[in-house]
């Protein structure tokens, strides 16, 4: 460790149009349940070593940054979980839009990743801030999933004020040990929306959604959405971003073209406050959502908050909670689970290129499912991350 760290140190960062920005991480927990299992569960120590290198270039005013990695893990009492590739992530993101001409822009993401723990799932795609829909939160018993997504925006400014968006994306969901009960699934979106700024600081609009969900062995079903929306910047510091409207599901029977419709209201709230280091966010909604891992569209309900901050020039902490319900539309199908989990962390910059994080998680999962049960899941976690920004050209 010490010799790569030597490494990471050697180069300065430098502006450069494109960048290297190789990372290593190490990491050492306590994980009181490593079969996710409900009952005779089995805690052991893990370490885990993560290597990445994200590629990033300028252009069309903003930033591309294409990067992948995998963890190695070892198990000290259960050998047979050990893998040298426990999960690969590979993924694709701007930070901006992409600006074609003044008036039009784009925005790409594409994703695939590969896990057996569902929790280490969660943990690698949930973002602190969603910007669509809240992903789902259900942990399984252990099994390789492999998830690919993309999706692509565009934005058209018909006049200064009003603004156009057009998208769409896919997302598929596989089970490559086919286990029972956990359905494959995919989801084709589109949306669109239309947006009037009415002052600097004022935004409305209305936006609408369709969602074309299909599962192995199970009734497809189609969701359409439509609403509208609001962000108002009360200040420099506090956000406020809102949205509100309906939602339809038409779910197929498998009878001919006999469909059950399901009506449900829809919504998003979100707070955000900023000043100096101090971040601080609060979201909730609910939504028809599909695509899930048992084969069912739910009515999903989540609630969300973040709060992070730099109390000293290299110190940092964070904490994180999230509650989710999901229950299924198909009354005579109940699939329902709520998940609840917590996480509180602090960090050290030890150099530009070392940062050490001691977090602590906390994971509850309520089942009234015939495939999911009860869960809970708790862990320590010391870690070490190498990284530093070579210069390319």
């Amino acid at each position: 460790v010490a010799a790569i760290a030597v490494c990471f140190a050697i180069a300065p960062a430098e502006s450069a149009n494109l960048r290297a920005v190789p990372s290593l991480g190490f990491e050492e927990r306590w994980d009181s349940n490593v079969f996710n299992t409900s009952g005779d569960e089995k805690g052991d120590f893990v370490f885990r070593v993560s290597p990445r290198l994200t590629l990033s270039i300028d252009a069309f005013n903003t930033t591309f940054s294409l990067g992948g990695g995998f963890d190695a893990e070892r198990y000290s009492d259960h050998s047979e979980l050990d893998r040298d590739s426990a999960a690969k992530d590979f993924i694709l993101t701007t930070t901006q839009p992409v600006r074609i001409t003044p008036e039009f822009s784009i925005r790409p993401s594409a994703r695939l990743l590969e896990t057996q723990d569902a929790l280490r799932r969660n943990a690698l795609t949930q973002t602190p801030v969603p910007v669509g829909p809240v992903s789902e939160s259900l942990v399984t018993a252990r099994t390789e999933v492999r998830e690919t997504s993309g999706s692509l925006q565009m934005t058209y400014l018909l006049t200064p004020n009003v603004d156009l968006g057009i998208g769409g994306g896919v997302f598929k969901r596989e089970f490559i040990e086919k286990p029972a009960g956990l359905i494959d699934s995919r989801a084709t979106t589109l949306n669109a929306s239309v947006l009037y700024r009415i002052d600097p600081r004022r935004l409305a609009g209305v936006y609408i959604d369709t969602v074309y969900n299909s599962y192995d062995g199970r009734p497809n079903s189609r969701i359409y959405t439509g609403g509208l929306l609001v962000t108002y910047n009360m200040t420099d510091r506090l956000t406020i971003d809102a949205r509100a409207g309906a939602s339809l599901d038409r779910e197929s029977t498998g009878l001919g073209d006999e469909k059950n419709e399901v009506w449900s209201p829809t919504g998003r709230l979100s707070i955000s406050y900023a000043l100096r280091d101090f971040r601080a966010m609060l979201l909730g909604s609910h939504e028809l959502s599909g695509a899930g891992s048992l084969g069912v569209t739910t009515k999903r309900s989540s609630i969300l908050f973040t709060v992070a901050d730099r109390f000293a020039p290299k110190w940092t902490w964070d904490l994180t909670g999230t509650w989710q319900i999901n229950r299924s539309t198909d009354v005579a199908l109940v699939e329902d689970f709520a998940t609840a989990e917590g996480i509180a962390g602090i960090g050290y910059e030890a150099a530009e290129w070392a940062k050490f994080r001691l977090s602590g998680n906390m994971f509850r999962q309520w089942s009234h499912s015939s495939t999911t049960d009860d869960l809970k899941r708790n862990s320590v976690i010391l870690g070490l991350t190498l990284s530093n920004t070579y210069p390319i050209f």
